[in-house]
């Protein structure tokens, strides 16, 4: 199965960025997008996101963290 990364636009659609989520990262920096997503088949799942200490990935001691500063 293909795994691509990705950002979900303002619309709710999902836009593959690179094959990578080093890739992925540079590119949703060089546009302005704060979360990177991975997608596998039709699914896809938010991996990484970007604050002010830079790039924090899904299931990290930061992510859990700054997941609670979101609600």
């Amino acid at each position: 199965m293909i795994v691509t990364y990705g950002y979900i636009g303002h619309n709710g659609s999902y836009y593959d960025l690179a094959n990578t989520l080093t890739g992925a990262k540079i590119s949703a920096t060089r546009r302005g997008i704060e979360k990177v997503y991975k997608r596998t088949g039709y699914n896809s799942r938010c991996v990484s996101v970007k604050t002010s200490k830079g790039w924090i990935n899904e299931g990290s001691k930061d992510h859990k963290e700054w997941l609670k500063t979101q609600k």
